[in-house]
């Protein structure tokens, strides 16, 4: 009994001191690969098939590695090379020296020293010197020269053209683009196709523009005074393009038994000229009529078909019919506004109606 458990435990310490052995025989064969044992190789050809290594210069290229193009690349941390021709994968960084092709994908940055082709995926951000014919991902920041699509969780910019899209939670800026949507604001010179902001959009040439305000230089600027139906008197802002623009407006009403309302109002609209003159602007908008902030008030979803004629160099004169949806808490509003209603339904103290009515003003451009 004590004789096989004595050669149990001597088997027991002879497999563990071969496990060790082992191990450290495979760190080795690692190390010496990865400081010398394919740089011989890269010093007779600068090209690779693989790249692994761990941070410049411990790689298989070692610190001949900013003169190699490698067709796959593996980097625990940070990989260095001088080209990109398939897929580079880094723990943080890629930077290639010259060029990029296939995908790059990097905890943090992707960085090219000159083209790159395909896609980078970056989780803060990937910068590109030349151009970008693919699309950068990026959770922070996309910087490139002329670019085919940005997709960025704050801000893209593109020293060029952009031939699709920009994307961004915060913004976009581009020289011509086809389309950019940003969560606050968006830069282009000329913008083909759509310009899509939470709050801003600036161009020189930019027909689709939609945002609270819009700094288009060829499109539509414009302060007015309008009145409609319920006698509410409005100051509109409206900005856009020369066909597609936003509204914002507020305004007042006194009511004739004393009651005082806030008004408020946002929206789409779209210019359909017929001459130098005259212009049909069709307008969708929704309205507040409020006693006080914290009021719920009376909601109203209007659509307008406004003819517009210019009856001066900046001067236009506009009227029209409209046609809304009004609804409104009963208990809370007592609506005593002038409103002919065509259909009504009411539902304990909720009020839903729809009614024609009629929308006149002035406009000044600039």
């Amino acid at each position: 009994m004590k004789a096989n458990t004595s050669r149990l435990t001597a088997v027991r310490r002879a497999a563990q001191t071969s496990f060790t052995q082992m191990k450290h025989f495979t760190f080795a064969a690692l190390v010496t690969l990865l400081l010398a044992g394919t740089n011989v190789t890269a010093q007779k050809d600068s090209t690779s098939t693989f790249h692994v290594g761990f941070i410049y210069p411990l790689s298989t290229n070692g610190k001949a590695a900013g003169e190699i193009s490698n067709r796959f690349s593996f980097h625990f941390l940070s990989g260095y090379s001088k080209n990109e021709t398939g897929f580079a994968l880094a723990g943080l960084a890629n930077i290639i020296r010259n060029n990029a092709e296939g995908v790059q994908v990097a905890g943090l940055i992707n960085q090219v020293g000159g083209r790159a082709s395909g896609a980078q995926i970056a989780g803060i951000g990937n910068y590109v010197r030349d151009t970008t014919r693919g699309i950068q991902v990026a959770g922070v920041y996309n910087l490139s020269g002329a670019v085919d699509n940005q997709v960025a969780g704050v801000f893209n910019h593109s020293k060029g053209n952009v031939r699709g899209v920009q994307v961004a939670g915060v913004g976009n800026r581009a020289v011509d683009v086809n389309s950019q949507i940003g969560g606050f604001i968006n830069i282009a010179r000329h913008v083909s196709g759509v310009q899509l902001s939470g709050f801003l959009n600036i161009a020189e040439s930019s027909d689709y523009s939609i945002g609270v305000i819009n700094l288009i230089k060829n499109g539509e600027k414009g302060l007015g005074a309008q009145l409609d139906e319920t006698m509410t008197t409005t100051i509109v802002f409206r900005s856009g393009g020369r066909k597609l623009y936003s509204i914002i407006g507020v305004g007042y009403n006194k009511r004739p038994g004393g009651d005082q309302y806030l008004a408020m109002e946002g929206g789409l609209g779209a210019n359909w000229k017929f001459g130098p003159m005259f212009r049909l602007k069709s307008e969708a908008v929704s309205r507040s009529l409020m006693k006080s902030f914290d009021d719920d008030g009376v909601q109203m979803v209007t659509l307008r078909l406004l003819p517009a004629l210019k009856v001066a160099d900046k001067l236009e004169f506009f009227a029209g019919p409209s046609f809304s949806f009004t609804y409104y808490d009963k208990d809370d509003d007592d609506f005593n506004f002038p409103f002919r209603p065509v259909w009504t339904r009411e539902k304990g103290d909720r009020f839903n109606g729809l009614n024609f009515g009629w929308t006149a003003g002035l406009q000044v451009h600039f």
